[in-house]
């Protein structure tokens, strides 16, 4: 085996061994991080939420001409 082989094998064996020892390990992270309070967009870079705020202006937009239209 190369040593790429060897690392990607040592990798996933400490993680199932994690997972063993930790069952709940994700659970309990995901939890804990829903209760910090800190909005979904703090891991968002900012490209994302400029497509985040176009993708809402542009729905806001077409629902207003839809209303001016077919109102």
């Amino acid at each position: 085996m190369s040593k790429h082989n060897k690392f990607i094998k040592e990798q996933e064996r400490l993680q199932q061994e994690e997972q063993k020892n930790h069952p709940t390990g994700t659970f309990n992270d995901s939890f804990n991080q829903t209760q910090s309070g800190m909005p979904n967009t703090s891991g968002m870079t900012w490209k994302e939420i400029g497509g985040l705020i176009l993708f809402l202006l542009i729905i806001f937009v077409g629902y207003s001409i839809y209303k001016f239209f077919f109102n």
